[in-house]
């Protein structure tokens, strides 16, 4: 895991600072080619916003109150096709065995749609698929906003598989993490 995790923040530094203010999918697709130079295990490979057949809106983890507020915006109008993908995966692919890392990508700061992304996060690691680790992967923020959000950190706290990371581009990348180990009341923001 932490070698993947390595990868992922050198393909942060290694991409030209132009997509850092393009699309969001833009940036995206470059991230995965950059995450594409990188060797991987045997059968294990980076791929992007591919569907998850086996995901299922019968989850357990969607039982969770909070998870499933976040997950649907407006629970009585769900979508009998509704699609949920990360934006790009480090795993094997067409098999449940090793689900490294789904990461999800934004750059526009917008309370719900973050909650959802880590709703969606929550139940790839936590659900049947199982990733190891979940990245809210955000652009040009400042952490100070997201630890207002009290959701996230309910979220964060409980399910400390999943990270946000705040991407800032100047001369080297600077990467802001928020994670459980944030909320430890010994190290309290």
């Amino acid at each position: 895991m932490e070698n993947t995790l390595q990868i992922l923040r050198e393909s942060l530094e290694n991409m030209e600072p132009i997509f850092f203010q393009r699309h969001e999918r833009d940036f995206s697709y470059e991230l995965y080619r950059q995450m594409k130079n990188y060797k991987y295990p045997n059968n294990v490979e980076v791929t992007c916003e591919t569907v998850k057949t086996r995901f299922s809106l019968d989850e357990n983890i969607l039982k969770n109150n909070l998870i499933n507020k976040c997950f649907f915006k407006d629970k009585n109008n769900i979508p009998p096709n509704i699609k949920r993908y990360p934006d790009l995966m480090v795993h094997e692919f067409g098999t449940l065995d090793h689900q490294i890392l789904a990461v999800e990508i934004k750059r526009v700061f917008n309370k719900e749609l973050i909650l959802r992304d880590i709703a969606k996060l929550v139940v790839y690691c936590k659900g049947d698929l199982k990733y190891k680790k979940g990245i809210l992967l955000f652009i040009n923020s400042q952490k100070e906003r997201f630890l207002e959000i009290p959701e996230i950190r309910i979220l964060l706290k409980e399910y400390p598989e999943i990270e946000i990371w705040i991407v800032k581009p100047s001369i080297n990348i600077d990467i802001d993490v928020i994670c459980s180990k944030n909320f430890n009341p010994r190290n309290q923001l």
